[in-house]
Parts: C-alpha cells; structure tokens; sequence
C-alpha cells in the first residue's frame, strides 16, 4: 500500500489559487482525474483565502497532495487545505440560488468521491479525495 505525500505553503492572497493548482498539477502529472483534483484545490484554496483568517497578513494557505491506494486497494488521491483557521464551519450551498457566487463546496462534493473537513485549535482543512477505477 505505498502512499506519496507532497505539501506546499502559500501566501493567503489570491495568487495561492494558482500557485495550488500549478503544484497539483505538477504533482500528479498524468493520473486519470487531474482536472478533477485541480479544480478541487482551485475551490478550496480559494474559500481558504476568503474565508479564513489566512487572508491577514502574514497568512498562510497548505496544500498537502496524497496519493496511493487504499485498504481494499483501491487507488486514490486527494488534496487536502489547511488555513489559518477561522470561526466559520465549511458548508455547502445548495443550489438553486440566487447568488452568482459561493458554490465551491458543492462543485467540489460533485467531483470528489469524498470530502470533509476538521479543525483543530488554530488551523482547519478541508480535503477531498477521488477514487480510480
């Protein structure tokens, strides 16, 4: 069950997003569901940056990339965002709204197999992972 970990730390400023989606791309040059796993990273870093304490400065955006196989053995890969933590719990917004902006989490729990988040005392992630067949 070999498993690869990459991780790269950002700026909390809105150039974090591309810079994310660069190294997920880098790091995973290939796999079958890059498009996916880039525009995962591209939503949550950029709710990261908004909507975390990242955005002060000095803040910092994580992105840790995983990739290998599972328990069953079946292949997988995720990317999971850590910020600088925030009072706000992650949520999806359901569509229809009106609103033309805030749907990230429910793109990224339309493309991911599996997403969640936790938090710990200072800092939160939010990650997602996509299965191979």
């Amino acid at each position: 069950m070999p498993v690869s970990v990459s991780r790269c730390e950002f700026a909390g400023t809105p150039l974090a997003a591309r810079d994310g989606r660069e190294f997920v791309a880098k790091t995973l040059a290939g796999h079958p569901r890059i498009d996916d796993l880039v525009q995962i990273t591209s939503e949550l870093i950029a709710n990261a940056v908004r909507h975390s304490h990242s955005k002060r400065p000095g803040g910092r955006v994580a992105v840790t990339v995983v990739e290998g196989t599972d328990f069953d053995g079946i292949a997988f890969a995720g990317v999971k965002v850590t910020d600088d933590g925030s009072e706000q719990r992650p949520y999806v917004k359901r569509w229809p709204r009106v609103e033309e902006s805030g749907y990230g989490l429910a793109l990224v729990e339309e493309l991911a197999d599996r997403w969640g988040h936790y938090i710990t005392r200072d800092r939160r992630t939010v990650w997602a992972a996509v299965t191979v067949s």
